[in-house]
């Protein structure tokens, strides 16, 4: 299981403590700044449902560090779903099972129900808009746009200022499960075609 920190991440975390009116730790936000952007392994012993244990990081932490949700931008092979968290002693066991180190049942919270819920709250977010994949590894939701060529339409979205096809200017929507669909940033268009 993988996590992706967002490239901001240092600036996020100062706004979240002037927001709320919290002192900043200098050195968290240090180690912030060396790992923006990065994609971290993480430890799967203890799961949590808005946070990440990592594995050690060389020159970064020997220990691993714990980093919050809102920090990052995408898990990849996310295994939390299916298992359950025991509120008890911490671990993480499948969900239906009695805890593997207490053995209680009743301590036992699902994690994937809260995953599921920010899945669900990120569609309705994003409602008509598609995830689109930039050339810096991030992703973006756009309101995609449509220009008639010849006896086709090229898919288009508004980006940094500019106006780019999406893909290599045939992608289409298929249907509502497109909106599932992670796109590719295509080429910046010429103001030739007069957009709207």
């Amino acid at each position: 299981m993988l996590i992706k920190i967002k490239k901001d991440a240092c600036e996020r975390y100062l706004r979240r403590c002037r927001k709320y009116k919290h002192a900043s730790n200098s050195g968290w936000s240090a180690v912030l700044s060396k790992i923006e952007g990065k994609t971290l392994e993480v430890e799967t012993k203890h799961l949590f449902k808005d946070q990440y244990n990592t594995v050690p990081i060389p020159g970064v932490s020997d220990k691993g560090l714990r980093v919050m949700h809102c920090d990052v931008e995408e898990v990849i092979g996310d295994i939390r779903l299916g298992m359950a968290r025991c509120s008890y002693c911490g671990l993480t066991t499948v969900q239906g099972e009695s805890c593997s180190k207490c053995g209680e049942m009743s301590y036992l919270e699902p994690i994937d129900e809260y995953i599921k819920a920010k899945i669900d709250e990120e569609r309705e977010r994003n409602k008509g808009r598609i995830k689109i994949k930039v050339d810096d590894g991030n992703y973006v939701y756009r309101t995609p746009n449509f220009m008639q060529v010849g006896n086709f339409q090229q898919m288009w979205v508004r980006y940094n200022g500019g106006a780019y096809l999406v893909g290599d200017g045939d992608e289409y929507i298929r249907g509502p499960e497109s909106y599932d669909t992670i796109f590719k940033l295509g080429k910046q268009i010429e103001n030739k075609y007069k957009l709207k």
